[in-house]
C-alpha cells in the first residue's frame, strides 16, 4: 500500500511539473548548431517547425518531405493521414499511428490494429521512434521486449 502511495504521489508530482511547462524560448537561447533565436523577443513558437525557427537554424520549409513538390502529390497525400504507406522494397508494411496503446496490451482501434497475425499492440512512447532508427544495439539496451511480455502475462 505505501508503494502504491508513494507511486500516486510521484506520478501526480510528475505530471504538474509537465503540465506547468511552456514553449517559451528566450531570446538568449542556444538552438540546434549553437545558433541563438534572431529577433531577440524571445517569440512563442506554437509548433516545432516554425517557419521562422527553421529560418533562424539555416534550414528552409519547403525543402521538408511534405513541402517538396518533387514529390508526387499522391505520396505527400498519403503521409499527411493517420496511416502510413508500407515500404516494399525494405518489407515494411503499412502503419497507422492514430494511437500508440501507451498504457499495455490493446485493441483499441486503427492505430493498435495492424492485421491478422498482429491484431493488438503494445508499445511505450519511444517504441516507435527507435525502431524507426532499425539500431540493433539500441533495442539490446532498451529491451522493450521484456517489459512487453511481461505485461502480456500479467493481464
Amino acid at each position: 500500500m505505501v508503494k502504491l502511495s508513494l507511486f500516486i504521489c510521484l506520478s501526480v508530482a510528475f505530471f504538474l511539473v509537465s503540465a506547468g511547462a511552456t514553449r517559451y524560448i528566450p531570446s538568449s537561447h542556444r538552438l540546434l548548431g549553437g545558433a541563438t533565436q534572431q529577433g531577440g523577443n524571445g517569440s512563442n513558437f506554437t509548433y516545432v517547425r516554425h517557419p521562422t525557427r527553421m529560418a533562424s537554424l539555416g534550414l528552409e520549409v519547403s525543402k521538408l518531405g511534405f513541402c517538396n513538390k518533387f514529390l508526387p502529390l499522391d505520396v505527400r497525400v498519403k503521409q499527411l493521414v493517420h496511416r502510413a504507406a508500407g515500404v516494399e522494397r525494405l518489407g515494411l508494411p503499412e502503419y497507422q499511428w492514430w494511437s500508440e496503446a501507451l498504457h499495455g496490451v490493446a485493441n483499441l482501434g486503427p492505430g493498435v490494429i495492424f492485421d491478422d497475425v498482429v491484431p493488438g499492440a503494445t508499445s511505450f512512447p519511444t517504441v516507435i521512434l527507435t525502431t524507426a532508427s532499425f539500431n540493433a544495439s539500441l533495442w539490446k539496451t532498451y529491451r522493450p521486449g521484456d517489459t512487453h511480455s511481461s505485461l502480456y502475462a500479467a493481464s
